[in-house]
């Protein structure tokens, strides 16, 4: 068949897939009105295809097509064409010659098209020189931040990373995740580096040859923070920074898991690039070139709540059952900040099904005490904190002195995680107004487990377990913080600091807590601090449990300037209050008469005026022992 017949055969087939009759019909006076809406098309040529941005990192899953919204055509992008005719036909080699027929390389068009023209039939490996790639949605202004795409989607006949370190050809059109090979970075200028490579058989024309690129994805474990791979976890991080608008990490693992367990590792050689963009999100959840999740790949769930048995608080509220991450990361965490320079806020940062461990201090927003610009809605979900994947465990010391300090927050969620083993404060909350901690299982620091800072208010805390403090399971010193349905046992070592919860500052809610089997008094609300400007603490607590606690289960301190006070044991009524004193040293509620009979308890006694009187069953044994 001549090849101008071919070329009519394959321009009706091409009409036919390209019109679209999806668009509304309208019938107007008799006539009938189509909108016909036309895809992104190949420049006309013997040989051609698309180069596209995949923006999601998802390689075209689902319903979604070359041209739309999420998948550009990108232009500007150098395409060559290289012979088939090396050391092994069919195997792309250092002997394949550039096609000398035409121009060579071609730029893609402004839809991302390319063409090669007046070339005869045979065999040709088309190559893409993805340094020539740019976001559609543009860059920010950021020093030492440089955007580098990683290939995720080839037509047939590309060759492709198959996960263990081999190449293959594909049999269809689908992702291709890392090009030929996932640790290596693309640079044409060498064959061994030459990375986005397609096997296409000429007969008449071919179009179709299409390339996806993506500045979203990571496909290998990569932990170079110097020079880092294309794919890489830092090199998302520096796309993160340098492309404008939303990015949202893909992991789809091109290389195997780490050989000692189910799960990929990445050690940083350094510290990772600071996030500074809004909307830049870490997900560790694993996926597949085809779209599946490889949650299978590491099964099974940590932390105290493993076996789904566990609730907390007064109100048996179930702990989330964590699953076991498949990306682990070590020797760095993340710490996201303003750029004065290019008015970036990194807000809406967020990390999601992580391990972290092996850093001076795993998550942290903005230096400490910085007041502005203040980062809203930052998301932690679904990680683990201070250990490895398989399970949730450590020691102390650790030489990691914090988990997670937010500073200049406003609003946010930190929840399902399981985070300890911390030298310091293992979280640390300074300047944060609106945050809600829950369903968390906070573990075993040197220090407190939980620190509410100075200037933070309206915090939640709810649905959480806090134990192995060796100072405060909580220690509130800002204001306004609503703690509720939480378990706070075995914190304090006895020396010193040394107890479930202490509040400073007012406005605090307290209830349907369990506080158990602590080495000191189950709640102080703690008196002034002048020294060290700290308020008195003011706080509702109501309908908790207490059991086991060294000391008071409520213990109302007097003004103090020792930081170490670990209660002050039972306060003496007097028939007033005290203005620096915790809750004011309102007096406690005296029984004068207690009887039983029908069914029906009653209780006399006296209260301070207005004051709402709850009744407690007084556990046998030692601890617990008075109120107030």
């Amino acid at each position: 068949m001549k090849r101008s017949v071919v070329r009519r055969l394959a321009a009706v087939r091409w009409l036919r897939r390209s019109v679209s009759l999806a668009a509304a019909f309208a019938l107007v006076a008799g006539t009938v009105t189509i909108s016909v809406q036309e895809p992104v098309e190949a420049a006309p040529g013997d040989l051609g295809g698309i180069v596209f941005e995949d923006v999601a990192g998802d390689a075209l899953a689902g319903a979604q097509a070359i041209g739309d919204a999420g998948n550009p055509g990108r232009p500007g992008v150098d395409i060559y064409l290289y012979r088939d005719d090396g050391t092994t036909p069919g195997a792309f080699d250092a002997g394949d010659t550039l096609w000398a027929g035409g121009a060579n390389p071609v730029q893609t068009a402004a839809n991302g098209a390319y063409a090669f023209n007046g070339v005869t039939d045979g065999a040709y490996w088309v190559v893409v020189d993805s340094s020539k790639m740019t976001p559609q949605a543009g860059t920010n202004a950021l020093a030492g931040y440089a955007a580098v795409a990683e290939q995720t989607y080839g037509a047939a006949g590309s060759l492709c990373d198959d996960g263990t370190g081999t190449t293959v050809m594909s049999a269809s059109a689908g992702g291709c995740y890392g090009g030929r090979n996932a640790t290596v970075s693309d640079n044409v200028a060498a064959f061994a580096t030459r990375e986005h490579v397609m096997s296409v058989t000429l007969v008449g024309e071919s179009t179709g040859n299409d390339f996806g690129f993506s500045y979203n994805v990571v496909v290998n474990t990569d932990g170079n923070v110097t020079t880092p791979a294309q794919g890489s976890l830092e090199q998302f991080l520096l796309n993160a920074g340098a492309v404008a608008g939303v990015n949202v990490m893909r992991f789809v693992p091109r290389v195997p898991t780490n050989g000692a367990g189910n799960w990929w590792t990445i050690t940083a050689t350094g510290a990772f690039s600071t996030i500074h963009d809004a909307d830049t999100s870490i997900d560790g959840r694993a996926f597949d070139p085809a779209g599946g999740n490889l949650d299978a790949t590491n099964p099974g769930y940590l932390g105290a709540n493993a076996a789904g048995t566990v609730d907390v608080g007064a109100n048996d509220t179930a702990l989330p059952q964590v699953p076991k991450p498949e990306l682990e990361i070590t020797g760095s965490g993340f710490h996201a900040t303003d750029d004065a320079v290019s008015g970036l806020v990194p807000h809406r940062f967020a990390v999601r099904r992580v391990a972290m461990s092996g850093a001076a201090e795993t998550i942290r927003i903005n230096a400490d005490y910085q007041t502005t610009p203040v980062v809203s809605d930052p998301v932690l979900e679904w990680s683990v904190l201070g250990s490895g994947p398989e399970s949730f465990t450590g020691a102390l010391p650790s030489g990691d002195s914090k988990r997670i300090v937010w500073n200049a927050v406003s609003g946010g969620t930190i929840a399902s995680n399981l985070v300890g083993f911390s030298d310091g404060h293992t979280v640390s909350i300074i300047s944060v107004d609106g945050a809600t901690i829950q369903g968390n299982e906070f573990r075993d620091s040197q220090s407190d487990v939980v620190d509410f800072y100075i200037q933070s208010s309206n915090i939640t805390f709810t649905g959480n377990l806090v134990t192995g403090a060796a100072d405060y399971g909580l220690d509130a010193i800002a204001g306004s913080a609503t703690v509720t349905n939480n378990t706070f046992e075995a914190n304090g070592d006895g020396a010193g600091q040394s107890a479930g919860v202490r509040f400073f500052s007012a406005g605090h809610t307290v209830q349907f807590n369990e506080i158990l089997n602590n080495a000191g008094p189950g709640i102080i609300v703690a008196g002034e601090m002048v020294a060290t400007p700290r308020p008195r603490g003011e706080a509702v607590i109501s309908q908790n449990e207490f059991s086991g606690n060294a000391g008071l289960a409520v213990d109302v301190q007097a003004a103090s300037e020792s930081n170490s006070l670990n209660g002050d044991g039972v306060t003496a009524n007097d028939g007033g209050t005290t203005a620096t004193s915790g809750n004011l040293a309102l007096d406690f509620p005296v029984i004068t008469a207690a009887d039983y009979s029908g069914g029906t308890t009653t209780v006399v006694g006296a209260a301070c005026d207005g004051c709402t009187v709850e009744i407690y069953r007084a556990n046998a044994g030692a601890g617990d022992a008075g109120e107030n």
